[in-house]
């Protein structure tokens, strides 16, 4: 009796390392790796994007230094929220020229079959991991997740997509 328990014990543990197998294929197609992600205000204490950049790209919802502050003046405010720009901002960056128009660090890429793609949107604190990268009818559909790390006001936050070449006419990030 004491055996037939210890194999049922036995044959549970393998069964929870091992898993249930799933013949269900969880590789994200085209290569498609996320290469970076989070705040850009995290990132930019590196100097990783252009100031240029940043200053033409501004998401909503997200509050801004007021370039015009002033501190004597009781009238101005240090930040202003930004309702006015577009909620997301999406580039396909697949030469060095355009890359160089954005980063101020150095990728290692293959722009004749790779390309990256840029993010930009309003978020909390979150870490991002990439969950699928799809084709349909000449639509690029990349879904992501996100795990909220700490409750903060949203800041500009972006994902860097890294992936082989391929032929779309529009893109849609979708968070799972």
């Amino acid at each position: 009796m004491k055996r037939v328990l210890m194999m049922c014990f036995m044959l549970v543990i393998a069964f929870m390392m091992v898993g249930c197998s799933n013949d269900n294929d969880n590789t994200i197609l085209y290569n498609a790796v996320m290469v970076n992600s989070g705040s850009i205000d995290t990132v930019q204490i590196a100097n990783y994007f252009k100031e240029d950049f940043l200053l033409e790209n501004k998401v909503s919802g997200v509050y801004y230094k007021n370039e015009n502050y002033d501190s004597t003046n009781q009238e101005r405010e240090e930040y202003i929220f930004d309702e006015s720009s577009p909620k997301t901002i999406t580039y396909v960056l697949d030469s060095l020229d355009k890359y160089e128009q954005v980063f101020n660090t150095n990728y290692e890429i293959d722009y004749d079959k790779e390309i990256l793609i840029l993010f930009l949107f309003a978020d909390t604190n979150c870490t991002y991991s990439l969950n699928s990268v799809e084709l349909n009818n000449n639509n690029l559909i990349i879904t992501y997740k996100s795990k909220i790390n700490v409750t903060t006001e949203p800041e500009r936050t972006f994902i860097l997509i890294k992936m082989d070449k391929v032929e779309f006419e529009n893109i849609k990030f979708i968070r799972n």
